[in-house]
């Protein structure tokens, strides 16, 4: 009949390109958003950021923010979705510092009800790359991806590496981004497994501070090299507009303001804050592997590691995170605030990725 059916195999994918690339879009805005910085690893590096961009994401000297629109295709074109199901559900692995073990479980709880994901969460409180003494991610990494064989790789880390980061900038980036380019490889692996790498936030302190953006800096950059290394710019989504530490941001994509997303200690995330963060990658998995049209089932709880240690400020939620999914994951968010208030649609803009 010559009419082309919009459900073809081909067809789906460019619609899902399209739909993520639409969410990658800069909305960068004088208050403080939610900003998700993405680079690719075909970036092409220059000076300074592109006139069209506007975000509050750290700059490095030596690296645009931003990915070419062909980095957001290749993810959804070369790594298709697959039929997902209880049976044989996408397979998501969280690791990382304690940060991580915020986010892991609050990324479970928040993909739980869809039936199709499992979650499997494996962080080690004080850890990092710099220093091994805590846990060895270098043995550690292949030894999860033996064992779960994700096809998404969620890797938060560098918190407690902050301290490490000097004005003599020879004598500790080399061989911190060396670590960090090896882990990232690890994490991929010889297959098309993505890895959305996720920097530190802000820290109250102000040496650290100035630590977790240089090493955000670092980080993103790196990522520009690896293929299928997503970087995701948490110093961007909490800090205050400014570049500087904030215990509250406002979330107009949610339509809240002033709320708490870190703890007294200036590291770790209330449940908000995990919450926060955790849902907009879940938003990320959804365009990617159409989790939304494919939900049905028994609930897959999330499994945690043991010995990861305390993970302070942060109470896994029964059944949902504080941004709680309905069944359609990524139609209708529900605020969880003790009796939920308030709805949002998917329309809305809420995330913004430095991406072209």
């Amino acid at each position: 009949m010559g009419t082309k059916n919009p459900r073809s195999r081909r067809a789906r994918h460019t619609m899902r390109a399209n739909r993520l690339r639409r969410r990658l879009t800069v909305i960068g805005t004088s208050t403080v958003v939610a900003t998700l910085a993405i680079t690719g690893y075909s970036c092409q590096r220059s000076a300074t950021p592109s006139s069209s961009t506007t975000t509050t994401r750290p700059q490095s000297s030596s690296t645009s923010a931003q990915a070419p629109r062909s980095v957001i295709e290749r993810i959804v074109t070369e790594n298709p979705s697959r039929t997902l199901n209880h049976d044989h559900p996408l397979k998501v692995w969280v690791g990382g510092d304690s940060l991580a073990g915020h986010i892991g479980p609050a990324l479970g709880n928040q993909l739980t009800e869809t039936g199709i994901v499992k979650v499997n969460v494996d962080y080690k409180e004080g850890s990092g790359l710099h220093d091994n003494g805590r846990r060895n991610w270098s043995t550690r990494i292949p030894d999860q991806m033996a064992k779960h064989n994700p096809e998404v790789a969620i890797f938060m880390i560098g918190a407690n590496d902050a301290s490490i980061v000097s004005r003599n900038v020879d004598a500790w980036a080399p061989k911190y981004r060396e670590r960090v380019g090896s882990t990232m490889e690890r994490l991929r692996g010889d297959s098309s497994r993505t890895v959305y790498w996720i920097g530190p936030p802000p820290l109250k302190s102000t040496q650290l501070e100035r630590g977790a953006k240089a090493l955000s800096e670092l980080m993103a950059d790196e990522a520009t090299r690896h293929k299928n290394v997503v970087f995701i710019d948490a110093y961007a989504i909490f800090d205050d507009g400014n570049g500087q530490y904030t215990n509250r941001i406002d979330i107009p994509a949610l339509k809240r303001t002033n709320v708490l997303v870190r703890i007294g200690d200036g590291v770790h995330f209330t449940n908000d804050g995990a919450d926060w963060l955790a849902y907009q990658l879940s938003l990320l998995l959804d365009e990617q592997w159409e989790i939304t049209r494919q939900s049905g089932g028994t609930p897959i709880r999330v499994s945690i590691e043991s010995n990861g240690g305390s993970v302070p400020g942060y109470t896994p939620h029964k059944g949902g995170g504080s941004y709680r999914t309905t069944t359609t994951l990524a139609s209708t968010t529900t605020l969880d605030t003790g009796t939920p208030t308030t709805s949002v649609p998917n329309g809305s803009t809420t995330t913004a990725i430095s991406a072209t």
